[in-house]
């Protein structure tokens, strides 16, 4: 696995594994094929408290399959049975996204929260059919804070925890293929300048598992990426990673806090989001 850490050292203090419990449930009274991801992003503490807040949460997922009885025309070669097994194909796709961001009477109790999950899951059993199926699921949640106004000579700041969890595990490396992904990432913007990010931060893993009849290479990795100049401090940082040809697994965590000095008074904008994917795809032609 490649983890693209050399950016992301300038902001740990300190780095050590931790293992995560899973929820992620296979199909009932099979051996699924399973792709799953998870992400939560919590924002709090806050020094100045938003005028105004939204929220906005997205899901989408897609389940398909198809089986083709073999033709007449396939020989059976010595020994082997004319025998056809019944097929059962079954796929699922589930997407769930929350999003909230109230505001208390004092900033250090505001709390805003994303939370989003992905889940893609698939399976045959029988022979002596062609078969395929997809199973894609999608999640995404943002909360936005406008309007926080800051003093000249005044701070501002809040305490931010991030986390994804990603899992795959697969039955046929030859034909079978599983994909997780996650991305956390918020940014602070000027009210004035809504192009360009004063600060931003973002940490993002893949977990990738492609058939061997692709002949592509996985493209797994846990990245963090922010501003030249951040304000942002990590207090605790921790993953875990494990990687193979049928099952893999990964646990990314950052809390920290993030401080900015304005020298005038300045409207901001803080905008957080989440995104999740997952899929699951397999083509067994019969043999």
């Amino acid at each position: 696995m490649k983890l693209n850490l050399k950016l992301a050292q300038r902001f740990f203090l300190c780095a050590a594994p931790l293992v995560t419990g899973s929820v992620f449930v296979a199909l009932p009274g099979t051996a699924a094929t399973i792709a799953g991801s998870e992400s939560a992003l919590n924002l709090s503490n806050f020094s100045h408290n938003p005028v105004g807040t939204s929220t906005l949460t997205r899901t989408n997922t897609l389940a398909i399959s198809t089986i083709t009885e073999p033709d007449g025309s396939h020989e059976l070669a010595e020994g082997e049975s004319a025998e056809i097994i019944p097929l059962s194909v079954q796929v699922a796709a589930t997407a769930n996204a929350l999003a909230t961001f109230p505001v208390a009477p004092v900033p250090r109790l505001t709390e805003a929260s994303n939370i989003t999950y992905s889940l893609a899951q698939g399976d045959a059993e029988g022979t002596g059919n062609n078969y395929s199926y997809l199973g894609v699921a999608e999640s995404a949640a943002q909360i936005v804070g406008y309007n926080f106004n800051v003093g000249a000579g005044e701070k501002f700041s809040f305490d931010f925890v991030s986390l994804v969890s990603l899992y795959t595990s697969r039955d046929n490396v030859i034909s079978e293929t599983t994909n997780a992904f996650s991305n956390i990432s918020f940014a602070l913007f000027d009210a004035e300048n809504i192009e360009n990010p004063l600060d931003f931060f973002s940490f993002s893993a893949q977990l990738d598992s492609p058939s061997a009849k692709s002949n592509s290479p996985a493209q797994n990795f846990l990245g963090f990426a922010a501003n030249q100049y951040s304000n942002i401090e990590a207090d605790k940082v921790a993953f875990k990673a494990s990687t193979g040809d049928q099952q893999q697994s990964l646990f990314g965590f950052v809390q920290g806090t993030f401080s900015r000095y304005f020298e005038k008074v300045t409207s901001l904008i803080l905008v957080g989001f989440n995104s999740n994917g997952a899929s699951v795809s397999c083509h067994a032609p019969w043999k």
